[in-house]
């Protein structure tokens, strides 16, 4: 009780709550993008940072999904650099998150540039990539740093007979390779869209009707993305295994709502195939993805915290002696 109040009184709450909701912001932020994206707004501004030489230029439909693309991405910005500036500010948060926020400033302002030239580019696909792959790491420091605050704010729970909450053998390092697997499995789908491949396979689970088609151009892409989902599903599907054998039901419920959304993902991307890539639909694709990815991150920072609480023995947890 006494570590709570000490913790509240160090970092107050309205902190966390705000990094929470930016991180909450952000996630949105990236949907609206992909939506901007699938929509075929992404060039409906063809300057920048202005629309068609006006801060508020008229409107049709996708003009505005553009500009309040832009207008939500300056917002997040905006509240970012708040945040960061009241962090920098006070030096025990400072020691405790400055690193990590330096790294996300630093991505925040490639962000932007990125931004500029996948417009001036005209969305060709390696800066699309670029974008996409920017937002997604600076959108996984803002998560990290708010897990971060939420545990110093809310210390973890004592497990059973007063010891910290064992985790198996192989959760921390096989939830660590699936947020890889996601977010390179992620950069393949921006690949695949931004090259229009996502029709090189008009069926499933075959290819062309083959399981193996020629590894060539958009189908090549197609089909790595295709594999690489499927990798995805088998290492996820590992860790919820593994993971059931948690004391901690937070690793237990976080793996079976990773491969939940495995599943889901999966099923949309076949949707998208057969109702020929309805733009909503596409958008949704990236949102679980995402999901995916914060479920992913969420568990193994747990697992990792897990880790440096409880010793190990070959996976079983050291009880105190009697």
């Amino acid at each position: 009780m006494m570590s709570r109040i000490v913790r509240a009184l160090e970092q107050p709450k309205w902190l966390t709550q705000l990094s929470l909701g930016l991180t909450v912001l952000t996630f949105l932020l990236i949907f609206l993008g992909g939506l901007t994206r699938a929509y075929g707004a992404g060039l409906a501004c063809p300057d920048w940072p202005k629309c068609f030489g006006q801060w508020i230029p008229p409107m049709n439909s996708l003009v505005f999904l553009e500009w309040f693309h832009r207008l939500a991405a300056a917002t997040v910005s905006t509240i970012f650099l708040v945040l960061t500036g009241w962090v920098l500010l006070v030096p025990a948060f400072r020691a405790r998150y400055g690193a990590i926020l330096g790294t996300s400033v630093l991505l925040i302002f490639v962000q932007i540039i990125l931004g500029k030239l996948t417009v001036e580019k005209l969305l060709k696909p390696e800066w699309v990539f670029l974008h996409l792959g920017t937002a997604l790491a600076f959108y996984g420091c803002l998560l990290v740093t708010t897990l971060q605050m939420q545990r110093h704010q809310q210390p973890t729970p004592d497990g059973p007979m007063g010891g910290r909450p064992a985790i198996p053998a192989g959760v921390w390092t096989l939830s660590l390779l699936s947020v890889i697997a996601v977010y390179g499995q992620a950069l393949l789908g921006v690949a695949v869209s931004s090259h229009y491949a996502a029709l090189a396979c008009p069926d499933w689970p075959l290819c062309n009707g083959m399981l193996f088609p020629p590894m060539g151009g958009a189908v090549g892409l197609q089909v790595i993305h295709r594999f690489g989902a499927y990798t995805v599903a088998g290492l996820v599907l590992a860790l919820m295994l593994i993971a059931r054998q948690s004391a901690d039901p937070r690793i237990r419920r976080g793996t079976a709502l990773a491969f939940g959304l495995v599943l889901a993902q999966i099923t949309l991307g076949v949707v998208n195939v057969f109702l020929l890539i309805p733009p909503f639909l596409s958008g949704l694709h990236l949102a679980t993805a995402v999901a995916l990815w914060t479920t992913l991150i969420t568990v193994t920072l747990t697992a990792q915290g897990q880790r440096r609480t409880q010793p190990t023995l070959t996976g079983i947890p050291m009880v105190p002696a009697q």
